[in-house]
């Protein structure tokens, strides 16, 4: 007898906890609050971003002059050996064309590490500005009561297909930036 009157009150009781945690659970509701914020706007509204277009013009000329210059030497002894080729003995037109072939590989390496450089100076120019943003956003979201923020910037770019203006907060990240919403559209 005593052990069912304890397995009931054990059940009683567990079952009032069970109703607490879940009268608790409903009591309690986490809201979910979503804004948007279109990032190419940002990006293309900030002073700095001039600078790295300027900057990244300035070292693909470099780079650029530096493979026209390989490119002319390239031309002129391709164009020498063409010229030259009938008067020369087997033995020195296989020198010749193996000269070429180590500066034609010369030049496409020259290419490659020209790509990779011209990325890496993208790289290095764009990373700190896209944290920026990232913080600003974070900084807006968090100050606005935002549990997620949404991409709305380009066709290609944007992860949302419908949302009321109301929530846009891309003039709020760029005020968070100390840019005037105002100016920013004047440029546009």
């Amino acid at each position: 007898m005593q052990k069912k009157t304890l397995l009931t009150l054990a059940l009683v009781l567990s079952m009032t906890q069970l109703h607490a945690k879940e009268k608790s659970i409903g009591t309690q509701p986490n809201p979910i609050k979503i804004g948007y914020a279109n990032v190419e706007y940002i990006f293309s509204s900030l002073p700095e971003i001039k600078v790295l277009y300027s900057e990244l013009e300035s070292f693909g000329n470099q780079l650029s002059k530096q493979l026209e210059t390989k490119s002319d030497e390239l031309q002129k002894k391709t164009k020498a050996f063409q010229e030259g080729s009938e008067a020369m003995t087997e033995a020195v037109k296989n020198k010749k064309q193996q000269e070429l072939q180590q500066l034609y590989g010369n030049y496409e390496q020259l290419q490659r590490e020209s790509q990779e450089k011209l990325s890496i100076k993208r790289d290095d120019l764009l990373v700190p500005i896209q944290n920026k943003i990232k913080e600003a956003i974070k900084q807006v979201a968090r100050g606005n009561g935002y549990t997620h923020i949404l991409n709305a910037g380009g066709e290609l770019l944007s992860s949302l297909l419908y949302a009321d203006e109301k929530y846009d907060i891309s003039n709020l990240v760029l005020t968070e930036l100390g840019i005037s919403p105002a100016e920013a559209k004047s440029k546009k």
